[in-house]
């Protein structure tokens, strides 16, 4: 049996956007940013847990959310807007992240988005698609 170590693995993409509220009905999988690349493990409720494999998983943008089973490690609304502008966190769900990212959008920092952006490779590009959607 693999071992995985979650403890400082946050919950990412679409499972975050459920999370912060922007995505109105719950879904059959969690996407958890991993330090290297596991295959998805299948839950005995036909669920699934994927792993999004994140580089310097230290420098994601996370905050703590308070549910009714406890404290849950997220990455915070603008992460998870880069996330998803990126693909990341969304397999199966490609037709959703626009008017999740919509709905993230009303509650987000530009400020605070430009600043990830401009630290993490690869965001760039994701910024710019997060504006076209914007626009």
């Amino acid at each position: 049996m693999t071992q995985i170590c979650l403890q400082n693995s946050p919950l990412m993409g679409m499972s975050a956007a459920r999370m912060h509220n922007a995505l109105p009905r719950a879904i059959n999988r969690a996407w958890v940013a991993a330090p290297r690349t596991h295959r998805p493990v299948e839950l005995s409720d036909g669920g699934a847990v994927q792993f999004a494999t994140r580089r310097g998983l230290d420098n994601l943008d996370v905050e703590k959310i308070s549910t009714d089973l406890g404290t849950v490690t997220v990455t915070t609304v603008e992460q998870t807007i880069l996330d998803l502008m990126r693909g990341l966190g969304a397999d199966g769900m490609e037709g959703e992240i626009e008017p999740v990212v919509r709905a993230l959008a009303d509650r987000t920092d530009l400020t605070r988005v430009l600043r990830l952006a401009t630290e993490d490779k690869g965001s760039r590009a994701a910024l710019d698609r997060f504006m076209n959607v914007l626009a």
